[in-house]
């Protein structure tokens, strides 16, 4: 079979796919961490580390963590406290809420989007993305309460 054979083509096509197929299994296995280990990264004195935990169990709607990102609103980092307020406010949990509003003052983008849909689905208010409106609401509902 010389250098320019059709089967060789072929071969090494096939070689390629295999490789690919491998490799994507690969990642994905040694990627997946289960709900436990996320819950449990939640307890780590890495800042980045809580957040990415945080970040996994909200895109996975995975309840798991609620209990601790309660307490992590809590948290002297805002990179913390923030992440745990938008884990929350996907989960629908009302404690997110003032959290939320803050959040407003620094998001961008998407993140700016996302935290406006939670405002809204958890407190059936739409004031956008306007943190000023949003925060003059929150004082008048503090109050009544």
């Amino acid at each position: 079979m010389d250098n320019n054979s059709p089967q060789r083509g072929r071969i090494v096509v096939i070689a390629m796919v295999v490789l690919m197929l491998g490799g994507s299994a690969a990642l994905t296995y040694f990627m997946h961490r289960s709900s436990t280990q996320l819950v449990a990264s939640l307890d780590s004195s890495d800042p980045d580390k809580v957040s990415s935990g945080l970040e996994s169990l909200k895109n996975r709607r995975d309840p798991a963590g609620i209990n601790k990102a309660k307490d992590l609103l809590k948290s002297d980092n805002p990179d913390i406290w923030q992440s745990a307020a938008l884990y929350l406010g996907a989960m629908g949990k009302g404690e997110s809420i003032p959290y939320l509003i803050k959040t407003l003052q620094t998001a961008q983008g998407p993140e700016l989007h996302e935290i406006s849909v939670d405002l809204t689905t958890l407190t059936g208010r739409d004031f956008g993305t306007h943190f000023d409106d949003w925060q003059k609401w929150w004082l008048v509902k503090g109050a009544a309460n």
